[in-house]
């Protein structure tokens, strides 16, 4: 995966911590359980939904932005609905959906 490309000059230790704390902030006031961990002096944000009668969904941020989204697909959905939801995620996340030219051959 390609890093993104930034023409910003890196921040110090108290402002990345300062842009993450209010980050885990904004998480928690949409209901997300979300922690600001330092390990090994580097940043990153834990932060998980709890559903009640559902499994966790999980959010990893670095502070360099690389960011993880992690859940449980529904062992009783089809192939097509499991695709289905991963589609509309990356939508999501992209802000458009994937064209044919950029999804990859069916194997």
């Amino acid at each position: 995966m390609d890093e993104p490309e930034s023409d910003n000059t890196p921040e110090d230790e108290a402002d990345v911590r300062e842009r993450m704390d209010g980050l885990a902030a904004k998480l928690v006031a949409q209901g997300l359980h979300s922690t600001v961990q330092v390990v090994r002096r580097e940043c990153y944000i834990a932060a998980t939904l709890h559903r009640p009668g559902h499994k966790n969904i999980d959010l990893v941020i670095d502070a360099d932005g690389y960011t993880e989204l992690r859940y449980w697909a529904d062992l009783a959905a089809s192939p097509e609905q499991t695709v289905s939801v991963i589609l509309r995620a990356l939508a999501a996340i992209t802000g458009t959906e994937l064209s044919q030219s950029e999804r990859p051959p069916p194997t």
